[in-house]
């Protein structure tokens, strides 16, 4: 599936690291599994009540914005 699917392409400047990009095909697959994962979340979270969602959410953005942050310290 990867090679039909995407291609691979390295960087001038770290030979360790690879570009991947999904082809027409490889999108429109990925788009399929997107579309399920998103309605097979919103079952998961009906539930949840409208501040439980909010509640969540809030602490999901908090440590989202904390792996952010160790990740740009990293570089």
């Amino acid at each position: 599936m990867l090679k039909i699917n995407s291609s691979r392409k390295s960087t001038s400047t770290d030979r360790r690291a690879r570009i991947v990009e999904l082809t027409p095909e490889g999108k429109r697959i990925a788009g399929q599994y997107f579309e399920k994962h998103t309605r097979d979340l919103e079952e998961l979270m009906s539930v949840l009540t409208e501040t439980e969602k909010q509640q969540l959410y809030a602490s999901l953005k908090k440590v989202g914005l904390l792996a952010a942050q160790k990740l740009a310290d990293a570089d």
